[in-house]
């Protein structure tokens, strides 16, 4: 089981029995099934983090001290990736839409179109990664 994301997580989004169900495991911290779902839902979220921002910070974090909006994104891609394993047609609209626009905004974070109040990554120097170059290059002249 992830050290990032707890069973509690999970708890206002999916039924226990729903989740039991779809990963046809009564034993939920040793389910596989939940493990590769959560082990893809966090790769999904670095991938779209790690340009900008301290993953490492990011997702050692546990309890209160983790960010809200990563528990959000990450509890939302699992709950999606477990129902691919039920046909379509069981799979509520809610899930869907959830995934969508966590895809989406995940997209935008990775396009640096939607900042967010998280870590950033540092370079050589300490200070923070960015795809902005701080200050300027000298005046050009037009001297021959």
């Amino acid at each position: 089981m992830s050290t990032f994301i707890t069973h509690t997580d999970y708890s206002y989004r999916i039924k226990p029995d729903i989740m039991s169900q779809i990963t046809g495991d009564d034993d939920l911290s040793t389910s596989v099934i939940l493990q590769n779902a959560e082990d893809a839902a966090v790769g999904a979220v670095k991938d779209a983090l790690s340009r900008e921002y301290d993953i490492d910070d990011i997702f050692s974090k546990t309890g209160t001290d983790r960010d809200p909006s990563v528990v959000r994104w990450v509890t939302t891609l699992v709950i999606y990736y477990l129902y691919e394993r039920i046909p379509d047609r069981l799979v509520p609209e809610r899930v869907v839409k959830n995934y969508d626009d966590t895809l989406n905004l995940l997209t935008m974070v990775a396009k640096g179109k939607h900042p967010l109040d998280l870590p950033h990554a540092a370079n050589e120097e300490g200070e923070p990664q960015t795809r902005f170059r701080w200050g300027s290059a000298p005046r050009r002249t037009h001297d021959v």
